[in-house]
């Protein structure tokens, strides 16, 4: 597809919330980094390593943190900030809140992305899968085990079905980067999978048809004993159900109305083109 600014997408009415950047100079920062994702880690809850790593990310406007990606002329990742959130929440689980917007840096220049607010909550507790030493668990019917590697009086059973969920909406939406952006998010009872985020390599060419996986795990679908254990799993059935009931082409609707994007005729037919695939594959496959 021939790149253009995403400006170039964005209609008229489309709303931006501006960001101003007075942190920067020559891309240098004016702050010591390890102190300063200390600090941002500290007020928002976010683990510090996630803090660090994508520190240049972060901004704070009024009282309230948020995270913030710069697309510029990459258009399908930006469309796939909406359309991921929108994806996980039909699949009942928790994302990011996107919205679109404008970084304008200390010489006028400004690009465009999107940004997200913080979702840590004051009574939770945040980690990465790494924290808890939780090695690659293999093929997805192993997903129970995750039990051996967490405090055993906390409730799992929420988080398994969250982990299914992910495993379920990744697969649908083609997604080939779900690297170590898994984060957990626990109290003195329970563990459950925190708001996903990150979904801009989502419906990418590269992606399977048959498999998903991550760093938890894989979703084989050409596996003979995978597929048994799909079948018999009552939540993966229900999951896999939704999956074919999804309308991807409501979603994309929301995103050219309420976001007010053009979407590329191209990108458009690749993303309903995958949603046929896929749903063929699994009624004739998944599915009791």
């Amino acid at each position: 597809m021939r790149k253009y600014k995403i400006e170039y997408y964005l209609k008229r009415s489309a709303k931006l919330r501006e960001i101003f950047d007075d942190r920067i100079i020559g891309n240098k920062f004016l702050i010591d980094r390890n102190i300063e994702a200390r600090r941002i880690s500290t007020e928002t809850g976010v683990p510090f390593e996630e803090v660090y790593v994508y520190l240049a990310n972060w901004y704070k406007l009024g009282n309230d943190w948020y995270n913030v990606k710069i697309f510029d002329d990459y258009l399908e990742g930006f469309i796939n900030a909406f359309l991921g959130e929108l994806i996980s929440n039909y699949f009942g689980l928790l994302s990011a809140h996107y919205e679109s917007a404008k970084v304008i840096l200390l010489d006028g220049k400004y690009s465009i992305g999107v940004c997200s607010k913080n979702f840590c909550e004051p009574n939770f507790t945040y980690r990465m899968k790494d924290d808890y030493g939780i090695p690659n668990l293999g093929n997805i019917y192993n997903i129970e085990n995750i039990r051996d590697y967490l405090d055993r009086d906390l409730d799992c059973q929420e988080l398994i079905q969250d982990l299914k969920a992910l495993f379920v909406r990744d697969y649908f939406a083609g997604e080939v980067e779900r690297g170590s952006d898994i984060m957990f998010k626990e109290n003195n009872a329970s563990i459950s999978l925190a708001p996903l985020y990150d979904y801009e390599y989502s419906f990418n060419d590269a992606a399977s048809y048959l498999e998903y996986q991550n760093k938890l795990g894989i979703l084989n679908i050409n596996d003979g004993k995978t597929l048994d254990f799909l079948r018999s799993d009552d939540y993966f059935q229900l999951l896999f159900s939704k999956l074919l009931d999804i309308k991807i082409k409501d979603f994309l609707e929301y995103v050219k109305d309420t976001i007010k994007v053009i979407i590329p005729d191209m990108f458009e037919k690749s993303i309903l083109n995958r949603e046929e695939k896929v749903k063929k594959i699994v009624r004739e496959r998944v599915v009791k």
